[in-house]
């Protein structure tokens, strides 16, 4: 309490007094008392109550996140909602200032709630309030992660095949603020589409999609054309007249077809059959025997001689067709012997041949040419064409997109 005076001012020592009051609040009794101008002047002051009013307590504040809480002290819900909540415990009641930030620095901005933005490895709110009587409260949320974006599925990695098919792994990606995330492993069939699910650290999750497939699609090599599970193509016959398979060309045949072939080695006889026109008019010398008829001396050496009389004029002519021939083997020739009237018949000892014609110690088979054919340097003729076909097994390959791993005869494809 106090004296107070606009003229000659309040004397010193008579202006009042006061007291300390330390309880929160207290009912004051002032007793009487005298105050003096400088000029004189003497009022007396009545006894009066007062209530007196002391707040020494801070306000208090705290900061309460609301959020989708993942795995490993992470949110990863879209939003985390920051709110800031303030009392005031003191008396004086809570002013107007508070307010929360991202920095230890008070700030007043009237803020009560916010949502974070994007992701974060740590993040921390700083709250702060005050009452009427001054006094200063701060609170912080303590710091906190957001990973609010599902990983994306990083490189297909096969590390093995097996009869069974593939095994490898799926990559994960994580963003740069995010929680990060671990490969996923996974076994496929021959063939298959899987879907193979990653996780980041924060419990988001993703789907790749990964196709298998064995080398099933056939394609044939340059020139050639799928069809009916061969590669096809045709090339032009070649047309050719000439003698059929096995058999030889004779251009000096004179009169023979022109194509032969060998058909074996002939067999020999030795022995001379004849038909006797008269028995006592024939004169018969053997294989290496000599014999004499005449005065004239004979040798056989491997022959069959044939003598007969003529019974006609000298000078006849003697031939086979006249009834002088040997029956078995190739009639030679035929001559006067020494002006006699004696026709001679050499035939030699007859080469036999199960089949074909004996010539020059061999049995022959003879064949006109034949008409014109085509020969294929490649595959088989086709007449209906007349070209020749040629085949061969297709190739396999992976299907488009996919790829395979280490010439397993496995395809791979990402689905992402």
């Amino acid at each position: 309490w106090g004296c107070s005076d606009d003229r000659s001012g309040c004397m010193e020592g008579y202006t009042g007094g006061s007291h300390k009051y330390t309880e929160t609040t207290k009912t004051a009794d002032i007793s009487s008392y005298e105050i003096r101008d400088n000029a004189g002047n003497i009022t007396t002051c009545p006894v009066r109550t007062a209530n007196v009013y002391v707040d020494k307590i801070p306000p208090i504040c705290s900061i309460s996140l609301s959020g989708t809480s993942g795995n490993n002290g992470w949110y990863r819900s879209k939003d985390v909602i920051v709110t800031l909540t303030k009392s005031d415990e003191g008396g004086s009641t809570l002013a107007e200032g508070y307010g929360f930030t991202t920095s230890p620095t008070a700030s007043y901005n009237s803020t009560k709630t916010t949502a974070t933005q994007g992701n974060t490895q740590g993040i921390t709110y700083y709250g702060y309030v005050k009452d009427n009587a001054g006094n200063i409260g701060s609170c912080n949320s303590g710091s906190f992660k957001v990973d609010k974006t599902a990983p994306t599925c990083g490189n297909l990695s096969i590390t093995s095949a097996t009869t069974n098919g593939l095994n490898g792994n799926v990559g994960c990606l994580d963003n740069t603020e995010g929680s990060g995330c671990s490969p996923s492993s996974a076994s496929f069939s021959t063939s298959s589409s899987k879907n193979i699910d990653i996780k980041d650290n924060a419990g988001n999750t993703n789907s790749c999609i990964v196709n298998v497939s064995r080398k099933t699609v056939a394609y044939c090599s340059n020139n050639y054309t799928l069809s009916n599970l061969k590669c096809v193509y045709t090339v032009d016959a070649t047309e050719v007249s000439g003698c059929p398979d096995g058999y030889t060309e004779n251009p000096y045949s004179f009169g023979y077809r022109r194509c032969y072939k060998v058909v074996g080695t002939p067999s020999y006889s030795y022995s001379c059959s004849f038909s006797y026109v008269a028995a006592e008019d024939l004169i018969r010398l053997e294989t290496n025997v000599t014999r004499t008829f005449n005065g004239k001396t004979y040798y056989g050496e491997y022959q069959c001689w044939y003598y007969q009389y003529k019974v006609s004029s000298y000078g006849e002519n003697c031939s086979p067709s006249n009834g002088y021939y040997e029956n078995r083997g190739q009639w030679l020739f035929n001559e006067y012997e020494n002006g006699a009237d004696v026709c001679v018949f050499q035939a030699i000892k007859s080469p036999h041949c199960s089949s074909g014609i004996p010539s020059g110690g061999r049995c022959y088979e003879y064949s006109a040419k034949t008409a014109t054919t085509y020969e294929c340097s490649k595959g088989t003729y086709d007449s209906s064409v007349e070209k020749c076909i040629v085949t061969e097994d297709p190739s396999y390959k992976c299907p488009d997109n996919y790829t395979e791993y280490n010439d397993s005869g496995y395809c791979y494809k990402k689905g992402w």
